[in-house]
């Protein structure tokens, strides 16, 4: 008689869990939800003005940057009072403006066809080049539509932000170091938009003596930085030194949890949480940075290394390496964490938390007091590096079938 397979529930309760979890997501598109659902039916009595303030103020930001932009002004005002050009458009005062200059080239595209179609050719244009980055990678669409659905993309979009579009570029160019140098340099270099994202990447690819990338990374970035100053003129530059960066302080230094901190994911707010002064907490976000600097430029120096898991460790280490960073900003590290779920085409409750970390971990913050998100990201880097040596026993060839996505 013929016995019928049982599956452990080890298998199959990680992705019943998952597809109860994967609702929060959802959940992070609540501010751009309630603004189109007024778009659409706009209550009484509510005035353009207070409808458009509704939109993310991200969003406004970076529509009135580009309005800015193509107006010719953003040196003028940026080095005078970004945030008072900004606070000018809207009747309410959106954040600050603290973003590095060459931002500015981009951030046209925010304007096209008025604030709300703008919005949308804004998020559509920067996710329709992530996923061309990413398929060019590699990088198969299930772990692009997985890593596209996960909360910290989705937060991402809600605000209007660009961060799982430098994220793609930055797990893109980890993955083509070695057959496409100068491409791979290319996307490093242009993460000068936004540079914390790609702040690990001079030590490793000097580490893994990638030198190729790195000329091609440090080209990349001097010419938008060129380009940008022969658009915009030397005042922009100015400006961002001045006041952008004392605006960057002032929300890095600000008590816990001001300024959005539950959101966040570095060592310093993690001690800042414990109630830790200022000193300690960047005292300890240096010996974290070191240590994750020392971590990355081991793994690179070891050719033998998996590439997926050695760029999944990456993208764990550079947001250990910056004390300013968001839940947004961890949208590589599920885009990196999906992608090795697929390889190994199994899915365990360990991922399932990982990749849900960005919703839970600002409700835990919120509840404990305690912004824990450094602890899961090494937990994660961790579990990454384990896995790799069970990747390498595979033959090449069945690890390249692997890493297109294909079944092996």
């Amino acid at each position: 008689m013929q016995q019928t397979r049982v599956m452990s529930p080890s298998r199959w309760a990680p992705y019943v869990v998952l597809a109860l979890l994967l609702p929060l997501s959802l959940l992070q598109l609540r501010l751009t939800g309630h603004w189109l659902a007024d778009v659409i039916a706009r209550p009484a009595g509510m005035t353009r003005t207070q409808l458009r303030n509704e939109a993310s103020p991200d969003f406004q930001m970076f529509a009135t940057a580009g309005s800015l932009a193509l107006r010719g002004q953003p040196g003028r005002d940026y080095s005078k009072n970004p945030a008072q050009a900004i606070n000018a458009r809207f009747g309410r005062a959106p954040s600050p403006w603290l973003y590095p200059p060459p931002v500015f080239l981009i951030t046209p595209l925010a304007t096209i066809g008025g604030f709300r179609v703008g919005f949308a050719i804004w998020t559509l244009c920067l996710l329709a080049l992530a996923v061309l980055v990413l398929r060019w990678a590699g990088v198969a669409w299930v772990p692009i539509t997985l890593g596209l659905a996960s909360p910290a993309s989705m937060w991402s979009l809600n605000l209007g932000q660009f961060a799982f579009f430098a994220d793609a570029m930055l797990l893109a160019s980890l993955l083509t170091l070695d057959r496409a140098p100068l491409r791979a340099g290319a996307l490093i270099g242009a993460l000068i938009v936004k540079p914390q994202t790609a702040l690990i990447s001079p030590f490793i690819l000097l580490a893994g003596r990638h030198y190729r990338v790195f000329a091609a990374a440090a080209a990349g970035a001097m010419a938008l930085a060129a380009i940008t100053t022969l658009v915009f003129g030397w005042a922009i530059w100015q400006g961002f030194f001045a006041a952008g960066m004392a605006t960057q302080r002032a929300i890095l230094f600000a008590p816990f949890p001001a300024g959005g901190q539950i959101w966040g994911v570095s060592i310093f707010w993690m001690l800042r949480s414990f109630s830790l002064p200022v000193s300690i907490s960047l005292a300890g976000q240096a010996l974290g940075a070191v240590s994750a600097v020392v971590w990355g430029a081991k793994l690179w120096r070891d050719q033998q290394f998996d590439p997926l898991n050695r760029a999944a460790i990456t993208i764990c280490l550079t947001l250990l390496i910056t004390p300013y960073a968001y839940t947004y900003d961890m949208s590589g590290y599920t885009l990196a964490l999906a992608a090795l779920v697929w390889r190994a085409r199994r899915l365990t409750i360990a991922d399932v938390a990982l990749l849900m970390w960005p919703a839970i971990g600002p409700n835990i913050c919120i509840l404990l007091h305690a912004e824990i998100t450094p602890v899961i990201l090494l937990w994660a880097a961790l579990r990454a590096r384990e896995a790799s040596a069970a990747a390498a026993t595979r033959q090449p060839a069945d690890l390249r079938q692997m890493f297109r996505g294909e079944a092996p």
